[in-house]
C-alpha cells in the first residue's frame, strides 16, 4: 500500500520553471501552468530533477532506489524505476503588492479547495476539507468586491480595490495559519475569476540580456518569474514501503533547517531557491 505526505514549497527567491514552449508574443519565456486553469504549477519532472540533483553525492541516500537507475554502457547493467512518487506542485499563495502593507498572500477558493482535496484524498484529513468547504461557500464576491481580507482593511492590491469586508471564522483562520505558517492578517482571498486573471496577466516579467561568447550583448528577452514568497504544495509518496528508511532519510534531508532546494532555471543568478516543509 502506498503512503503519502503533503509538503509546502516556499519560494525564497524568484523562480522560473519554463514551459518549454515557443512563444511569439511579448513574453519570450513563460512559466509552467495548469493547462485547464492557467494557474502556475511546477510539473513533477522538474521537482524530481531538483531533488535528485540536491541528493546526489549524499552517501546515506540511495539515489537509484528513490529516483530510478539509469542504464549504463555495459550489457549487464539495466535501468530500473524509482519508488518515490512525486506529484506536481500547485500554487496556493502568490504575493501581491498593496497600499496597506508591502504585500498580501493572495489566494482563491479554488486554490484552497484544490489543496484541501489533495490533503483529504491522499493524507486522510477529512475534517478540514468539510469545514473549509462550508466556510468558502459563505464568502461572496462581485465586480465591486473582488477580494476580502482577514484583517478587515480596505487596501488596493495590484489594480483591485476592496470594500473592506473581512472574513470570519476563527477555526478556519487557525487551520490556515497553522498549515501555511502565514500571519492570517497577511492573507487576501480573491474570487476565482479575479485570481485566474491575475495568474494570467499579472505574473512579473523581467528583462534579461543574452550575452554571447565574447561578452557582448546579443539581444534582450523577456521572462516570466514566479515571485519570491510564493507558496505551492505537492505530495510525495512511497510505493508499497519499498523505500524503507531511505524515505525518512530523504524527507529529513530536503526539509532540514540548512536545506535549500534549487528548482527551475537560472541557478547562476539566484533563481529558484526554495524551502521545503512537511505538513
Amino acid at each position: 500500500m502506498n503512503t503519502y505526505n503533503m509538503f509546502l514549497l516556499d519560494a525564497l527567491t524568484n523562480m522560473h520553471v519554463g514551459s518549454g514552449e515557443t512563444h511569439y508574443d511579448i513574453v519570450d519565456n513563460k512559466i509552467q501552468r495548469n493547462p485547464v486553469t492557467n494557474i502556475p504549477v511546477i510539473h513533477s519532472s522538474g521537482i524530481k530533477g531538483a531533488f535528485r540533483e540536491y541528493c546526489s553525492g549524499k552517501k546515506d541516500i540511495n539515489i537509484d532506489l528513490l529516483f530510478g537507475k539509469e542504464p549504463k554502457d555495459t550489457d549487464d547493467d539495466k535501468s530500473s524505476p524509482g519508488h518515490l512518487i512525486i506529484f506536481e506542485a500547485n500554487l496556493i499563495f502568490i504575493p501581491l503588492r498593496s497600499t496597506e502593507k508591502a504585500f498580501y498572500y493572495c489566494t482563491s477558493p479554488y486554490a484552497l479547495m484544490d489543496f484541501f482535496e489533495y490533503y483529504s484524498n491522499f493524507c486522510k484529513h477529512k475534517d478540514e476539507i468539510s469545514l473549509i468547504e462550508k466556510w468558502l461557500d459563505k464568502q461572496s464576491f462581485s465586480d465591486n468586491v473582488p477580494f476580502v481580507t482577514f484583517d478587515g482593511r480596505t487596501p488596493e492590491i495590484e489594480d483591485y480595490s476592496s470594500l473592506g469586508k473581512g472574513v470570519d471564522g476563527a477555526s478556519v483562520k487557525k487551520i490556515l495559519a497553522g498549515l501555511f505558517k502565514v500571519n492570517i492578517e497577511d492573507i487576501a482571498l480573491f474570487s476565482d475569476t479575479f485570481f485566474t486573471a491575475i495568474c494570467e496577466d499579472a505574473i512579473p516579467v523581467v528583462t534579461r540580456n543574452k550575452i554571447d561568447d565574447e561578452g557582448m550583448s546579443e539581444n534582450l528577452f523577456y521572462e516570466e518569474v514566479l515571485p519570491r514568497r510564493s507558496k505551492l504544495s505537492f505530495i510525495l509518496g512511497e510505493e508499497n514501503g519499498k523505500l524503507g528508511d531511505n524515505y525518512n532519510k530523504f524527507v529529513s534531508s530536503i526539509t532540514g533547517s540548512e536545506a535549500s532546494i534549487q528548482v527551475g532555471g537560472n541557478y547562476s543568478i539566484g533563481y529558484g531557491f526554495s524551502k521545503i516543509t512537511k505538513l
